[in-house]
């Protein structure tokens, strides 16, 4: 992990996830939305009003980013299983996981 301690960024050396602060970094480390990262840190103050939150939009490069870094996931695992190479239960997780941000990146291209 590399932390930029004036502006706060990150970027994980590892798998290549990055953004600009504690609050993003930890949203990502836990995958969690905005105000749950928030509480569990807490920064966010409930004064009791609703709450209209509504996710930024991702632009089209960062979804073809984050498809291509998933897609390469889902090759790997694949290219395992076809030597067959048995997966681990983490590999598992992993897969799933990935399946399910290119179905999320899908139904938003399929939305807009």
């Amino acid at each position: 992990m590399r932390l930029n301690l004036k502006s706060g960024g990150f970027m994980c050396m590892n798998c290549g996830e990055k953004g600009g602060d504690v609050l993003t970094y930890h949203q990502k480390a836990n995958n969690l939305e905005f105000i749950p990262a928030a509480k569990a840190l807490n920064t966010w103050s409930d004064d009791g009003l609703p709450t209209a939150y509504k996710t930024p939009p991702v632009s089209a490069r960062m979804m073809l980013e984050v498809l291509a870094f998933e897609v390469q996931i889902v090759s790997l695992v694949a290219a395992d299983l076809s030597k067959g190479i048995e997966i681990t239960e983490v590999d598992k997780s992993r897969l799933f996981e990935a399946a399910s941000r290119i179905g999320r990146i899908a139904g938003e291209v399929h939305h807009a």
